[in-house]
């Protein structure tokens, strides 16, 4: 396997395979800038595998996993865990995915810190006040305040809390520095 970069998926989703190279060398071989699976019933073996190419720290700007609800929660974790660490993505696609409020406090979890996410599209992932206010503790602390755009439609929030939502992306939009890839 020694420099091959491979990236494999079958219109079946067990079939989702990532090949990882060993080395720094390879890692510069890499100019992947997109990677939408969505729609694409991935597993949570699929999902890890994922996580497992994301951990090489690739340029990848844009993430797109929507419509994977078959994903567990552990797995959604181990994304969101990598997104802590890792710069690069900016545009976060998580549409219909079932997440809920225990999904959106994991992803506020990386949201305290991550510095190059500026887009982020949660609709229709059954999120509520609780999630949606762990979302917006992470926004109000960030010292990056790189997100500038966060969809949350077709979820349970209350509208107090779309309001503090969409205020702290609006200061974000004022106070970022940020450029964001469109």
């Amino acid at each position: 396997m020694d420099g091959l970069i491979d990236l494999f998926l079958a219109e079946k989703t067990e079939q989702v395979r990532v090949s990882i190279p060993l080395g720094e060398q390879h890692k510069k071989r890499l100019q992947l800038m997109e990677l939408d699976i969505g729609s694409n019933q991935l597993t949570n073996e699929g999902l890890k595998s994922v996580a497992r190419f994301l951990s090489l720290n690739p340029p990848l700007e844009y993430l797109g996993l929507s419509q994977n609800a078959a994903v567990g929660f552990t797995s959604w974790c181990e994304l969101f865990d990598i997104l802590k660490d890792k710069g690069a993505i900016s545009h976060l696609l998580l549409d219909e995915n079932g997440l809920g409020n225990e999904g959106a406090k994991r992803l506020a979890d990386a949201l305290y810190v991550n510095g190059s996410l500026c887009k982020v599209d949660l609709d229709w992932n059954e999120i509520g006040d609780e999630g949606g206010l762990a979302l917006a503790e992470a926004l109000a602390s960030n010292p990056h305040r790189s997100l500038i755009h966060l969809s949350l439609d077709g979820n349970k929030l209350s509208i107090g809390v779309k309001k503090e939502l969409n205020a702290l992306i609006m200061e974000n939009n004022q106070k970022s520095p940020t450029l964001c890839p469109s």
